[in-house]
């Protein structure tokens, strides 16, 4: 199933993907995954995949606006290669006139953060959040650990995230040049 997801995802523009908490054979599913797409694959570092992945991903704890900065680096490396920040959507958002100064928060964060910033998140508000990240030239993150649901509903979601980056005038970037922005070799 994972691999259909995978193989799903990376055909409509995703380029990194989360290995789930309870996989049962996380080096089978990173030799797998490998050996059929060119996705980047990431988990985090309480996650038995630590060893295997790309990079290994790190939760800080909730800023004032409900925020959380997670951090990745490459397993047993010390520098700091993507910063993804956890948008969980928050009661002021959620009304309209709130909307505006929530897209130019989240696009002025992104804009103005040192490192490419990858936005997550859940909630009503979550796509016009993903549309300001993209405007800004930040990218966005989808899957489980982000949103919940089946995979299917993630593969949808990754779709849909595609059709607002068209929108926002980004294209997915394909493995290759995520790797670059990244600096996985």
């Amino acid at each position: 199933m994972l691999l259909r997801v995978a193989l799903d995802v990376e055909q409509i523009g995703v380029t990194r993907l989360e290995l789930p908490p309870d996989i049962d054979d996380p080096e089978r599913a990173v030799v797998a995954l490998r050996e059929q797409t060119k996705l980047i694959i990431t988990g985090m570092a309480d996650s038995s995949a630590a060893g295997f992945v790309d990079l290994v991903g790190h939760v800080g704890a909730p800023d004032k606006f409900g925020w959380k900065a997670i951090e990745y680096r490459p397993p047993g490396g010390n520098d700091t290669r993507l910063i993804e920040l956890h948008f969980v959507e928050i009661a002021e958002f959620t009304a309209i006139n709130s909307l505006p100064t929530m897209t130019n928060d989240i696009a002025q964060g992104v804009a103005g953060y040192p490192l490419p910033v990858s936005l997550t998140g859940k909630g009503e508000s979550t796509m016009l959040a993903f549309l300001a990240a993209l405007a800004a030239g930040g990218h966005v993150c989808v899957g489980t650990r982000m949103s919940g649901g089946e995979p299917r509903q993630n593969v949808a979601l990754a779709a849909k995230i595609g059709g607002i980056a068209r929108l926002a005038g980004r294209t997915a970037l394909g493995g290759p040049a995520a790797r670059r922005l990244l600096r996985l070799g």
